[in-house]
């Protein structure tokens, strides 16, 4: 036997015209429920809807299994740092960084077939607004940006083919939020290292807070689809903003569940 949102489903494929307002909006209900029904509850409150007071959503999964469950337009930015795919590494040759995740490889094809179409997929949600730190061996692998900036890293010991790397780039996706009101930099110095939190390699609190307020503004609601220890979520509770995170680690969810317990003033520091 058909059930409600299977009828109505079938009803508006094969006659649109015939449904009427109230039988639209019944369905647009029945598939969001579904939509929640399926969606993982949220790591830190375990209810979906997520509860948690602050906004900052925290899904445990695979972000090729919970994107396609969320709504387009239900977020303003895409904010990223993802695994830079070569094979454990920075995005720089000289230093072992962030590690492989035990579902995906960190190489350069999984950059190819895994992070470049999550995130292309993540921008279609956002109205293509996004922001990536994709590391400088794999900038090429994603879509042409609108604009690149750059992380400054003056005192950085990693090494490239060229050289010693003094900078990372940043991808810029969409419309500048701020274009025609303020002429804002699309550069930033790194001076503070990462702090150790548990994960192998955390960006900066600082240069996610410089990248949160430069591509968003308050009481928007950010993605990020690989979001490790959480440094995304912690900077947009500290900056007012909403956020969306998935991360296929348990153990790096519970490491940002307990930065964003954490009270604001300590990691301002």
């Amino acid at each position: 036997m058909e059930t409600r949102l299977e009828c109505l489903t079938r009803q508006s494929i094969e006659c649109p015209e015939g449904l009427f307002r109230d039988e639209v909006w019944e369905l647009l209900r029945l598939q969001r429920e579904e939509i929640e029904q399926r969606l993982p509850n949220c790591y830190r409150c375990a209810c979906q809807p997520c509860e948690c007071a602050d906004g900052i959503t925290l899904y445990h999964g695979d972000a090729r299994d919970i994107l396609p469950l969320l709504e387009p337009g239900s977020v303003d930015l895409v904010l990223t740092d993802p695994p830079y795919g070569i094979d454990k590494g920075k995005g720089t040759l000289g230093k072992r960084g962030r590690a492989a995740s035990n579902t995906w490889a960190d190489t350069v094809e999984d950059v190819r077939t895994v992070y470049a179409p999550a995130f292309v997929q993540s921008l279609q949600l956002a109205d293509g607004r996004g922001v990536i730190t994709p590391g400088a061996s794999n900038a090429f692998e994603y879509p042409k940006p609108r604009d690149i900036g750059a992380i400054l890293q003056p005192a950085a010991t990693g090494v490239s083919p060229w050289g010693r790397a003094t900078w990372q780039p940043v991808l810029f996706y969409g419309d500048d939020p701020f274009a025609g009101k303020h002429l804002k930099p699309i550069t930033f110095t790194q001076i503070r290292r990462s702090e150790k939190n548990g994960h192998p390699c955390p960006k900066p609190l600082a240069v996610i807070k410089w990248l949160v307020e430069r591509a968003s503004r308050p009481d928007e609601t950010i993605l990020d689809p690989f979001a490790g220890s959480g440094t995304t979520g912690r900077a947009c509770k500290d900056l007012g903003r909403r956020c969306i995170m998935v991360e296929i680690e348990e153990k790096y969810c519970e490491i940002a569940a307990r930065r964003l317990d954490q009270e604001i003033g300590h990691w301002m520091k």
